[in-house]
């Protein structure tokens, strides 16, 4: 060992890793009272916690500002380092102690689809006597990415628009479609097209996502029509139906999703005219690669792939 790693090992020996785990929480939610319901755990913890790791970085780490700890730019490199180098560690830790089975898996998927993957993916499971449990959720307020619900072992797929870019994770696509207007049949204007000038006389109700992707087709439309009047958001794909096929508000909504629920409700599709194009959009399932370890995992995220690209599933 040469003099510089001794000096380097004598230096981390006596620095607790704990508390770097206990940093990325904090810098996660933004606020010590989170971090310590998140970890269970009291606030005179966090503080101290944090006080050891402003001693020993000689920074204060994160300033508060307007009710919010926002880091500093040595707290901000400490974050950023540690996605690149502590988090690896911390997978392969996973990893090497999983098992060949998991009892019950957390998948992550919008309403959009969820009420027909799930239908058929339990009935697969039930046909096969396969002995697998499945939770769903879809929708974190304090998590904004794919790569957050992951690596925060909120779920274990996720379902969604985005596409992660994280080496450590698998992203694929599984289904395409493309996006429409819908309204109630009768809307005073149900015959009218819609097009860049007319878009912004109306008035919409929107699902509500904060991914990346959805901010981004939000934007291409409202940035080639001016801009959109939002009404209500919910983050029911059935209260969104009922709203607008008892009001005239409009909606965008998938195509496929439109046609498995248009008999059901009192709505239309709303011919579109403008001179930009609306978004397609491609469903991704996303999944850490260490999780193709677990024998059961790999079945399922198999059965997932097949379920979606099924063209007749919907």
């Amino acid at each position: 060992m040469s003099a510089t790693q001794s000096r380097m090992y004598s230096l981390v020996k006596k620095f607790d890793l704990n508390l770097l785990i206990i940093f990325k929480i904090v810098y996660k939610y933004e606020s010590v009272t989170k971090a310590a319901n998140f970890l269970n755990v009291t606030l005179s913890a966090i503080s101290q916690a944090l006080q050891k790791l402003r001693v020993f970085f000689n920074d204060p780490l994160f300033i508060r500002e307007n009710n919010k700890l926002r880091p500093t730019l040595l707290g901000g490199e400490l974050y950023n380092e540690m996605e690149v180098m502590l988090s690896p560690l911390m997978e392969y830790i996973t990893s090497a102690s999983i098992s060949e089975t998991k009892p019950i898996f957390i998948i992550f998927c919008s309403h959009y689809y969820s009420w027909s993957i799930f239908q058929q993916l339990l009935s697969y499971i039930d046909e096969n006597s396969k002995n697998y449990k499945i939770k769903h959720i879809s929708q974190y307020n304090m998590i904004s990415t794919d790569s957050d619900i992951l690596s925060q072992q909120y779920a274990d797929i996720v379902l969604d628009i985005n596409k992660t870019s994280n080496p450590s994770y698998i992203s694929e696509a599984v289904f395409n479609d493309h996006l429409i207007f819908i309204c109630n049949k009768n809307h005073p204007r149900v015959n009218c097209p819609l097009n860049q000038e007319t878009l912004g006389n109306e008035k919409y109700v929107f699902i509500e996502n904060n991914s990346l992707e959805a901010r981004k087709i939000k934007g291409h439309i409202e940035f080639h029509s001016g801009g959109l009047t939002y009404a209500f958001s919910t983050s029911s794909l059935m209260t969104l139906f009922s709203v607008i096929e008892h009001t005239h508000l409009l909606a965008l909504v998938p195509s496929r999703v439109y046609e498995r629920f248009k008999n059901a409700y009192n709505i239309t599709a709303r011919d579109f005219d403008g001179n930009f194009s609306l978004p397609n959009i491609s469903l991704y399932m996303t999944f850490k690669k260490s999780s193709l370890k677990n024998k059961a995992f790999k079945e399922i995220a198999i059965i997932i792939d097949s379920l979606f690209k099924n063209t007749d599933w919907i």
